[in-house]
């Protein structure tokens, strides 16, 4: 099965990454190009992180089985070990997403792919369900002066929050105490990069944030996110990017890659398409409207948001013409579905464990098999004995625990 290859071609590079970044290696074996993908989806990005977290954990998994010299059981209580302390600042032989070659990142994507690039997916996770998930952060009714909150931190006394107050989510990615490594973004060997919508070019392209010096970074990240609007214009010294509203497939150039791998943040096998007439979309673009500098730039907006609709419906209707490169990961595909402006904590920490432990159970039998080529392997576990409720303090515990896995193995039986 095309899927199946796919996903055996990661797994071998998450063991061979090992050796590729221990002798300076340039490329894989395989001679393959891969790419991922992390798509937005507001709230919903609390699926693609906790992906990214599962990915990190396999990834040092399998760096500890090597190090116990094959010995499964000592390798998984030796990773609990380490995420059990999150002041551990040991660093891990691999970098972050080492299998990739390259990484396209859209809106709240830009976010998860940056703690996923620096090795901190699974502790940053938390920021969906805890910092975000407040109307602090997010409150629609701003949209018409209701609910305001006034800025403190501003020098600006008169001005007030917009809907979404990218500032709250930008302090917990700037924490000085575990927030973003940028150090080891910058010496990542994968590609990252950011799309963006350029409002003097008005159009969408991608941005390297190892070229942002500085504070620019954490101001490109916040342009990742910012839809006009509900999340306020681009301030004074800011650069005039906002969301790219598009897929991260989208902008991937024809023929270069021959994998796609998609953190996504729906039910796999899922492809929600509108249903008639959306409020929440016609509110979006009317504010839109009124970010905009002048009538003449809301009016290129939204003739550009038709033409960005148009080709990621070619985009979609592309990739099922190659179901043999493209791989995604998401929950699972029995999973509850949840909007982009959910904030309910119970909820998000619920869609979190349910993409973690989906993913863990994907990829734990081919990491597995790409291991036994490299090692004698000795006491493997079983994928579910991986915990990730005690990992972000789910409060039903174990209960909560057993309940997830077993709807994790029910899916499984649909899910090849």
């Amino acid at each position: 099965m095309a899927e199946q290859e796919i996903l055996n071609a990661v797994a071998r590079r998450i063991v061979e990454a090992q050796t590729v970044n221990s002798n300076n290696q340039t490329q894989f074996s395989d001679g393959k190009k891969i790419v991922l993908a992390i798509e937005g989806g507001g709230m919903r990005g609390v699926i693609e992180a906790a992906t990214a977290a599962a990915f990190e954990s396999i990834e040092r998994f399998a760096e500890l089985v090597v190090e116990h010299g094959g010995d499964c059981l000592a390798a998984r209580e030796a990773l609990e070990a380490e995420q059990a302390d999150e002041a551990s600042t040991k660093q891990h032989a691999v970098n972050g997403v080492s299998w990739a070659d390259f990484i396209s990142c859209v809106s709240v994507g830009a976010p998860v792919g940056s703690f996923a690039t620096a090795k901190q997916a699974r502790l940053r996770t938390p920021i969906f369900f805890e910092e975000m998930a407040t109307k602090d952060f997010l409150n629609l009714p701003r949209i018409f002066g209701i609910a305001k909150r006034e800025i403190t931190d501003r020098n600006h006394k008169n001005d007030f929050t917009p809907p979404m107050d990218l500032d709250l989510m930008m302090k917990a990615v700037k924490d000085p105490d575990k927030g973003l490594n940028v150090e080891e973004i910058l010496n990542s060997k994968t590609q990252i990069r950011f799309a963006v919508t350029d409002l003097d070019a008005m159009r969408s392209r991608w941005v390297d944030p190892l070229e942002q010096q500085g504070s620019k970074l954490f101001d490109l990240l916040k342009a990742t996110c910012r839809i006009p609007g509900i999340a306020g214009k681009p301030e004074q010294g800011e650069p005039r990017f906002i969301d790219a509203m598009i897929s991260p497939v989208t902008l991937l150039p024809e023929n270069k890659f021959d994998y796609i791998v998609v953190f996504g943040s729906h039910p796999i096998g899922t492809t929600p398409r509108k249903k008639g007439f959306d409020i929440a979309d016609f509110v979006t673009t009317w504010v839109s409207r009124a970010a905009m500098k002048d009538g003449n730039e809301a009016k290129r907006y939204l003739g550009f948001i038709k033409e960005q609709e148009q080709r990621n419906e070619v985009s979609v209707e592309n990739s099922k013409k190659q179901p043999g490169r493209y791989l995604y990961f998401g929950t699972p595909p029995d999973a509850e579905e949840i909007s982009n402006s959910t904030l309910d904590p119970a909820k998000l920490k619920r869609q979190a464990d349910l993409a973690y432990m989906h993913t863990i159970q994907v990829l734990y039998a081919p990491v597995i098999k790409a291991l036994e080529e490299k090692t004698s392997l000795r006491n493997a576990q079983q994928p579910t004995d991986f915990r990730a409720p005690d990992f972000w303090g789910v409060s039903e515990g174990a209960e909560c625990q057993r309940h997830y896995i077993q709807r994790i193995k029910q899916a499984l039986h649909s899910h090849p």
